[in-house]
């Protein structure tokens, strides 16, 4: 993974619109998509884990993200994604009991990509909903440089691609066929792409990394140590490429990422090394010196002090998942 390894700056890393850079850091995984029919009284509790999706087909339905206390109620043609915390919840009613998603699910149902059809009435909501995972090297500065929950409309044009999604795998997400999980995962890809393409475009980012990756200095910087993470980078060599004087590159890396060139390096090497531990069999000290370890100690010590737990730990749980 020339990410990971290489010392030569990769031209596509460097290329492109801050968005498009931003986004080919995120590899995106649904592992489920169904329609739910509701009826009322009905209240469900789901943990975020990775991410979710939600897009209403008919009806409302009052959606309530926890941890940022963002409450509203849905209605046919919204979307919301989300992107971080610990749970939300969706209801039919004001003062419905929410019980959690576990406790409602038959057996194999989410691998059978089938919604929760509640049928004890009249149906007075339809939504399409997806558990989606991220993951890749950078993820984590993908998703925190957005809001938590982002909720626009999916159903402004019927001819874009974010319409055509929802509609298809509304219509007929549902593993019957080869290659049909591969073309919802494709799907829900498109879909999460899209919505964060259409918030940046309604709200853009007036700090934080996508205004870093925007910046004439800050930006090429960027690239240079994404591409490179096992070359020895100083805030000297860092410096020296973006053209300006130590103290200046120092103070303008930390004013639009809030966090000094060393600190972000070290992010990214360990963020990394999450994902090679995932997702490659390559041995833990490949991986450490790839990322610009110099023993399997220094890496190890390092990642247990940005994660808890040492390398090897992490991989074995990462495998039973």
């Amino acid at each position: 993974m020339e990410w990971a390894t290489s010392d030569g700056a990769s031209p596509a890393s460097l290329a492109g619109d801050a968005v498009s850079e931003a986004l080919d850091q995120l590899r995106i995984e649904g592992w489920f998509a169904g329609t739910s029919r509701l009826c009322d009284p009905f209240g469900v509790e789901i943990p975020v884990a990775g991410g979710g999706l939600i897009a209403m087909l008919s009806g409302s339905l009052i959606f309530e993200h926890e941890q940022s206390d963002y409450k509203t109620e849905l209605r046919k043609g919204d979307l919301v994604l989300i992107l971080r915390g610990e749970r939300f919840t969706m209801r039919t009613s004001e003062g419905t009991k929410t019980q959690p998603i576990v406790e409602i699910l038959e057996p194999g149902q989410m691998r059978m990509h089938r919604g929760i059809v509640n049928d004890r009435g009249p149906i007075v909501a339809e939504h399409m909903g997806a558990a989606v995972r991220f993951s890749g090297p950078h993820d984590a500065f993908v998703r925190n440089m957005l809001p938590p929950v982002l909720h626009l409309r999916w159903d402004s044009d019927e001819h874009d691609s974010l319409s055509h999604c929802v509609q298809w795998l509304s219509d007929d997400a549902r593993v019957t066929h080869p290659g049909d999980r591969a073309s919802i995962n494709r799907h829900l890809a498109l879909i999460v792409v899209e919505a964060i393409r259409k918030h940046l475009a309604e709200f853009p980012p007036s700090s934080g990394y996508l205004r870093a990756l925007n910046d004439p200095y800050i930006g090429p910087v960027l690239g240079l140590m994404r591409s490179r993470l096992g070359h020895d980078w100083s805030v000297e060599s860092l410096a020296l490429e973006s053209g300006l004087s130590r103290s200046g590159f120092h103070a303008r890396f930390l004013s639009l990422l809030g966090v000094s060139p060393a600190s972000h390096l070290r992010e990214l090497r360990m963020h990394a090394a999450k994902d090679l531990l995932r997702s490659t069999d390559q041995s833990i000290r490949e991986i450490g010196c790839g990322l610009g370890y110099g023993s399997d100690t220094a890496f190890g010590a390092a990642f247990k002090r940005s994660f808890g737990v040492s390398p090897s730990v992490y991989r074995n749980r990462a495998k039973q998942v």
